[in-house]
């Protein structure tokens, strides 16, 4: 590990793992809200979960449940 850490490996791995976890919010949001496919990547990754937060309330309530809670 101290390689790694010396190389800056490890750290560039788990950058691109938190890269990868945005591209895959991103497309699941343009997916769910039928954007176009630029859409999504000019926002901020607060503003994304914000969205995402928005599909759970919408399927909440075509569920029949509360959309607040």
């Amino acid at each position: 590990y101290t390689t790694l850490f010396r190389s800056g490996l490890l750290a560039r791995f788990f950058e691109l793992e938190a890269l990868t976890a945005w591209q895959e919010v991103a497309a699941d949001v343009t997916f769910y809200f039928g954007w176009s496919d630029d859409r999504a990547w000019g926002m901020t990754q607060k503003r994304l979960l914000w969205w995402v937060a928005q599909a759970k309330r919408i399927n909440k309530l075509k569920s029949g449940g509360q959309g607040d809670e």
